[in-house]
């Protein structure tokens, strides 16, 4: 026999604890105390009379004077804390007895601290002869624990499971009975990950199995492409799923869900399911087809069919969102509200950096949104507007904030309808814009006055690298501007003019000018 340690419990609001309790606890020490006193003289005795073994440590008269100094030390924090008078009465001979609610709220706090019901560390075993044992955790993993282990592992492949002992991991691919499954967790089956695979469930046993994996020691707890039934084959199964494991798991310590859902399940045009990708859940990571979307720092949502509701839902998120770095909406259906909704959030948002719209339909009034945004936005170093029907007032609109923003390099704006008037007004903005490193202007119907203002501000900037002019209508006296400004420029690296009107004698010109341009 010997002393089994016990590190105690985490009592948030001890003074309130210790109002409602302390009556209590305090009849505890008075018996404690008592105990200690007589101690050293009965225990000796009582392993003289009984043949049972007493650890020396409790035969010490040092370590009870020891014990009922600490018993003195808690029995003044109790009073100390139990400030506000109580009306239960203090009997050092008596004892109160717990009853009603507050039966049920301790029962409640153990239940969540305790769920494993240890007993001070204590587990309980069953001797060859049927005897019920005590025995501290060391003793258990060292004698019971292996033995025990083997069996559950046994009877968890009896029911079809598969267990990989070197991963200790336990795999379910096919139907089980999930109540004899949780009466293995609850009886001491352990393994670090367990793995639901193409799995399909009643929601009644669904939630049993949460409720017994938040009972157990499981560290991974992996859902893939899981039905839950009725709702097997409903748009709303994969974001009821979702409320469910957190609703029973998503405060549970020390363990990480995977939830994989296909791709043809996800909801990213449902208001909630868009935000729980964004919302940074304590411990649960939800991926679409092995992909993880949640705690990234780039979000993909390329071609996903999301319309203005989605990116309303996804705008939201990312006003509070704190790890979003790149978000992909490329190819989606979003129109002038949704980017509104965006613009909204990029004002406020403070980590985003990259911000690709490429082939929506936001038009005038959603460009004209997300300019305004930027003239706030510090954090947007890359934003992508590529195809999204932007006419020339809206590129003046854009061209504004671009003055005054500090931090964006890299600006798209291919196969819009900027025009020339659209194409002045960027390049009066790269005058004085001096941190923009890429422009992008290919098939934007810009004929040479155009390219001239380009031209022009090109003299004078010193820091766009890289200009695309593709596809354009620029003919010669626009070549004739760039070439020129090429002379001076010192900063640019690349310049791309194909599919334009220039003419064999403009291009040479082009190329005299590279001749003394030095990058």
């Amino acid at each position: 026999m010997h002393l089994a340690y016990h590190e105690g419990y985490i009592i948030n609001q001890p003074k309130e604890f210790f109002i409602k309790y302390g009556p209590y606890v305090k009849n505890m020490i008075y018996a404690f105390k008592a105990f200690g006193t007589v101690a050293g003289f009965i225990l000796p005795n009582f392993a003289f009379a009984q043949q049972v073994p007493i650890p020396n440590i409790l035969k010490d008269g040092e370590f009870w004077n020891d014990f009922a100094d600490k018993m003195n030390t808690v029995d003044n924090v109790v009073n100390n804390l139990m400030a506000k008078p109580t009306d239960i009465a203090m009997n050092p001979t008596g004892s109160q007895t717990y009853e009603g609610a507050d039966l049920r709220q301790l029962e409640k706090f153990f239940k969540k601290t305790d769920d494993c019901r240890t007993l001070g560390n204590l587990y309980r075993t069953t001797t060859d002869e049927g005897h019920v044992r005590w025995v501290c955790i060391k003793h258990f993993n060292e004698t019971y624990s292996k033995t025990r282990m083997e069996e559950f592992i046994r009877l968890f492949e009896a029911m079809g499971g598969e267990f990989y002992r070197q991963q200790d991991q336990a795999i379910l691919k096919k139907a089980v009975n999930i109540k004899m499954f949780c009466e293995l967790l609850s009886k001491g089956f352990n393994m670090y990950k367990l793995s639901f695979i193409s799995y399909e469930m009643r929601e009644k046993d669904f939630v049993t199995l949460l409720e017994a994996i938040n009972r157990s020691f499981i560290k991974e707890l992996e859902l893939s492409n899981i039905k839950i039934s009725p709702l097997v084959g409903s748009k709303k199964a994969s974001l009821y799923i979702i409320e469910l494991i957190e609703k029973h798991l998503g405060t549970k310590q020390y363990l990480t869900v995977w939830l994989d859902i296909p791709k043809c399940d996800a909801m990213f045009n449902q208001p909630k399911f868009a935000q729980k990708l964004l919302t940074d859940h304590s411990n649960i990571i939800i991926k679409i087809d092995n992909k993880p979307y949640t705690k990234q720092t780039a979000l993909d949502l390329r071609g996903d069919e999301i319309s203005d509701d989605g990116a309303k839902a996804i705008a939201t998120a990312l006003m509070t969102n704190q790890t979003l770095t790149t978000l992909d909406l490329a190819d989606n259906q979003i129109s002038a509200d949704g980017a509104k909704a965006i613009a909204t959030a990029l004002i406020t948002n403070q980590t985003l950096t990259t911000l690709n719209l490429w082939n929506n339909k936001i038009s005038a009034d959603g460009a004209k949104a997300i300019a305004t945004a930027l003239m706030t936005n510090q954090t947007l170093t890359t934003l992508d507007l590529a195809d999204n029907q932007i006419s020339a007032d809206e590129a003046k609109g854009i061209a504004t904030p671009l003055m005054t923003n500090q931090t964006l390099t890299t600006l798209d704006l291919w196969n819009n309808q900027i025009s020339d008037d659209g194409a002045k007004a960027i390049a009066t903005a790269l005058i004085t814009k001096q941190t923009l490193t890429t422009l992008n202007l290919r098939s934007n119907e810009i004929s040479d006055d155009g390219a001239k203002a380009i031209a022009t501000a090109l003299m004078t900037n010193q820091t766009l690298t890289t200009l695309n002019l593709w596809n354009n209508k620029i003919s010669d006296d626009g070549a004739k501007a760039i070439a020129t400004a090429l002379m001076t420029n010192q900063t640019l690296i690349t310049l791309n003019l194909r599919f334009n009107e220039i003419s064999d004698d403009e291009a040479k010109a082009i190329a005299t000018a590279l001749m003394t341009n030095q990058t």
